[in-house]
């Protein structure tokens, strides 16, 4: 497969001390991958380097080819943070509203073309039903959607989400799930990072086990090595997943 994501010999420091130390690996067309590992373990730092936001203190990370802080594909990397529903509750938008604002920031369309794409991106989020509805009065899970259906309106080669599922009831991950296994179907590469290792080993294709520094990636089949190196991790005797 053809990697969107290369990643080579990446260290990165905070004031002098190491928290990724030579780390390689690829992302590729089609991924469906899971970061995970405990607080402290470079998670979220990854995360951000991958966007761009940090810059290594040695390696590099290419995206379709090109150095990622300059890269002029940017624009098609989607990015759900973890805070993106947290907002002003009393906004007066609609759902509607909010992804026109985004996709008449990103887009050249005309006005029939917007809607289109409004509803389109809204269909796949399963939110079309909730476009006139104001988002500080939906769910939580209701509007992760939403943000979901805003990273979408770029149409991403990859969409990176930060603990997508922190804080929704157990119907709401599931219906996430589904939205992200019809997504990655269609063919956006999808990057979750989660503390949720039970859950996220049994939706994706691939695990990335960070800790200590390192990286490990395996095939989300590789229960036995995934569990080995989150033992060396964590550093606990404990079942991570359900193999059911």
């Amino acid at each position: 497969m053809k990697s969107i994501f290369q990643v080579r010999n990446l260290s990165f420091s905070y004031d002098g001390v190491s928290v990724i130390d030579n780390i390689s690996f690829d992302i590729e067309k089609g991924d469906y991958f899971a970061l995970i590992g405990p607080n402290g373990s470079g998670k979220t730092t990854l995360l951000k380097l991958l966007l761009g936001i940090l810059t290594p203190t040695s390696g590099k990370i290419m995206y379709l080819g090109e150095d990622i802080k300059f890269s002029k594909y940017k624009n098609k990397i989607g990015y759900v943070s973890q805070k993106a529903n947290s907002f002003n509750e009393s906004f007066p938008a609609t759902v509607e509203e909010i992804i026109l604002f985004t996709l008449k920031s990103i887009h050249n369309l005309s006005s029939k073309q917007l809607i289109e794409k409004t509803h389109e991106v809204l269909n796949k989020v399963n939110m079309i039903e909730y476009k006139d509805r104001l988002i500080g009065n939906l769910s939580g899970g209701q509007q992760q959607r939403v943000f979901i259906a805003k990273a979408l309106s770029k149409d991403p080669s990859i969409l990176f989400l930060d603990e997508p599922t922190v804080g929704v009831d157990y119907r709401s991950e599931e219906e996430f799930y589904n939205i992200m296994q019809n997504l990655n179907k269609e063919g956006v590469t999808i990057f979750i990072v989660s503390h949720d290792i039970g859950s996220v080993i049994n939706k994706v294709n691939k695990v990335a086990c960070i800790g200590n520094k390192k990286i490990h990636i395996h095939k989300s089949t590789q229960f036995v090595d995934i569990e080995n190196n989150l033992r060396s991790i964590y550093g606990e005797n404990i079942d991570f997943f359900n193999r059911n």
